[in-house]
C-alpha cells in the first residue's frame, strides 16, 4: 500500500465503515428506535354505514315524494280549464260553468274567480259575494265546493280519503256541495 492510495489511509477506512453503518442504520432500524408510533387503523362501522344510508334512503324517499305531490297539486293540471263544463250537483241541479260563470239556470249565473294556487273559489252575485275552497278527485271527474271550512290540504294533496267526494247525497254535509261532470 502507498501512502497516496486513498483506500489504505486511516481516514478513508473509517469513512467508508461509517457510511456502511449509516446505510446499515437506515435498513434495519431496531425496534422502537427512531420509528414513528403507529397510528391506529380507523375500525369500519357496518352499522353506522347501514343507519346512514337507510336514513339517506329515506330522505331521499321524502324528497321525492314532496316533489311528486308539489308536481301533482299545482302542475299538473289546469284547473281553471277542468273547472269548465256540465256538471251536476249532488242535489240534483245541472250547472254549465264556463271561464268566468256559473250558470245555475239560463237567467242566473254567478261570476267567479279561480285561486288555483290556493284551491279557492270566489263568486258574486249582484251585490252578494261568497268563498269555497275546491278540491278535484283524482281523475277529476268530481269536485267538492266547501263554503264552510278552509282547504283541507290532507285531502287536496290526496293524503288522506275524502269521505265527501263519492257520499250519497243525503250524506253531504251542509255547506257542501259535490258536482259531479256530465259532458262526458
Amino acid at each position: 500500500m502507498q501512502p497516496s492510495d486513498p483506500r489504505g489511509s486511516q481516514a478513508a477506512r473509517g469513512r467508508a465503515r461509517s457510511s456502511h453503518a449509516a446505510s446499515a442504520h437506515t435498513h434495519a432500524a431496531p425496534a422502537g428506535v427512531g420509528r414513528m408510533p403507529r397510528m391506529p387503523e380507523r375500525r369500519r362501522h357496518p352499522v353506522r354505514r347501514a343507519v346512514v344510508a337507510v336514513l339517506l334512503v329515506a330522505l331521499a324517499a321524502l324528497v321525492a315524494f314532496s316533489l311528486y305531490t308539489v308536481w301533482n297539486t299545482w302542475f299538473r293540471y289546469d284547473d281553471a280549464a277542468d273547472f269548465q263544463g256540465t256538471w251536476t250537483s249532488s242535489e240534483g241541479a245541472v250547472l254549465t260553468i264556463d271561464a268566468n260563470q256559473i250558470h245555475v239556470s239560463d237567467d242566473v249565473a254567478y261570476a267567479y274567480v279561480l285561486d288555483t294556487q290556493a284551491k279557492t273559489l270566489t263568486f258574486t252575485f249582484g251585490t252578494s259575494e261568497g268563498h269555497a275552497s275546491y278540491r278535484f278527485n283524482e281523475n277529476r271527474t268530481r269536485i267538492v265546493l266547501d263554503e264552510d271550512n278552509g282547504t283541507n290540504w290532507p285531502i287536496v294533496l290526496h293524503l288522506q280519503d275524502d269521505d265527501v267526494i263519492d257520499a250519497a247525497p243525503s250524506d253531504v254535509p251542509s255547506g257542501m256541495t259535490v258536482l259531479a261532470r256530465s259532458d262526458d
